[in-house]
C-alpha cells in the first residue's frame, strides 16, 4: 500500500483528509514538523517555500496545507494569520472589528504536494459571513468555523456533521483536486469498497 505523509500538527485537518481519502488504498500518515512560514508572503509563495524546505528533510510523497481568510470589510485580513489574529484578539475582537461592517468572509485552503521531486499547489474557497455570535462552544471544531455560515446555508459550520461539511469546505476542495491529480498519476486507486 502507497504511503502518503500529510505534515501539520492539526488533528481536524487530518481527520478531514483521512475521510477524504478513506475509499482509496492509501495510507495516510500524519507527521508534525516545523517550517518556516513567512506570514508576509503571499499564501502560493508561503506555500512554495515550505514545500522547499521540506524538499530534503521528507523522503516520501508529502503534503500540507496552509489556510487563510479574508474579511471584505478589511483588505487581506487577518489574511495568511487567522490562527494567530484569533489568539490575539478571539472572538470578543473579532466581533468588535466587524460590528457595523461587512460581514462577509471568504476561506481559502492551499494545499501544497510534493510527488517525484515535482510541486503542485492546489486552492479550495469557501464564501460566506461572519456571525456575531459563538456557536457550540463545547464543540471540538476549530474557532472560526463557530462563526462562520457558509454561503447558502442558515448554520455555522459547527452545526453541521463532518460529512456535511465535506461537501464544500475549502479545504475538501483543495483536496479533491491534488487527489485528481494523484489518480491521474497512478499514486492513487479506489479500494473495491471505495466510493
Amino acid at each position: 500500500m502507497k504511503r502518503l505523509m500529510f505534515v501539520t500538527g492539526n488533528s481536524h485537518k487530518y481527520s478531514q483528509l483521512k475521510a477524504l481519502l478513506s475509499g482509496y488504498k492509501v495510507e495516510l500518515v500524519q507527521k508534525r514538523i516545523n517550517y518556516p512560514e513567512d506570514k508576509e508572503r503571499s499564501g502560493d509563495e508561503l506555500v512554495m517555500n515550505a514545500l522547499n524546505y521540506l524538499r530534503e528533510r521528507v523522503k516520501q510523497p508529502f503534503f500540507l496545507e496552509d489556510t487563510s481568510i479574508k474579511f471584505k470589510a478589511y483588505k487581506n485580513f487577518p489574511g495568511n494569520m487567522p490562527k494567530y489574529i484569533f489568539n490575539a484578539l478571539g472572538y470578543k475582537g473579532i466581533f468588535k472589528l466587524l460590528r457595523g461592517e461587512d460581514k462577509r468572509a471568504e476561506f481559502i485552503s492551499r494545499i501544497g504536494l510534493m510527488i517525484d521531486d515535482e510541486s503542485f499547489i492546489f486552492r479550495g474557497n469557501m464564501h460566506g459571513r461572519i456571525i456575531l455570535n459563538v456557536r457550540n462552544k463545547n464543540r471540538n471544531v476549530l474557532p472560526y468555523e463557530r462563526i462562520f455560515m457558509p454561503e447558502g446555508y442558515s448554520r455555522s459550520i459547527s452545526d453541521m456533521k463532518a460529512e456535511e461539511k465535506l461537501k464544500f469546505l475549502h479545504r475538501a476542495v483543495s483536496a479533491r483536486k491534488m487527489i485528481a491529480l494523484l489518480e491521474k498519476k497512478g499514486f492513487l486507486r479506489r479500494s473495491k469498497n471505495g466510493a
